[in-house]
């Protein structure tokens, strides 16, 4: 979480939880806070908002993380995979009608 008070709906949007959620938890807590957005949360209420949802905030980081990582790797392959599959373009295309389609036999 960031370093100083941060507001309410920051935290949740942090946490992935409600604001009820937040407030809740923070009441249980000892604290007192309103639940409206705006509303600032101190460094110990995300001191103790840490504790209750910040295992669940790393595992969702380190989820992320291994996406993005995963993501990465499958373009890396597809560009490659895209690469290797187009196929060269003629330098120099016929004029002639003639060359491209042949004239059909006389009968």
């Amino acid at each position: 979480m960031s370093q100083g008070p941060t507001k309410l709906f920051k935290a949740a949007k942090e946490y992935n939880v409600s604001t009820s959620s937040i407030v809740e938890t923070l009441e249980s807590k000892g604290f007192s806070i309103d639940n409206k957005p705006s509303v600032t949360v101190t460094v110990e209420m995300l001191q103790a908002l840490d504790e209750v949802y910040g295992i669940d905030k790393r595992k969702s980081q380190e989820f992320e993380k291994q996406r993005e990582d995963y993501h990465e790797l499958r373009n890396t392959f597809k560009s490659r995979q895209n690469q290797s599959s187009f196929l060269p373009v003629p330098a120099a295309i016929p004029a002639s009608r003639d060359v491209l389609l042949p004239r059909a036999a006389s009968l």
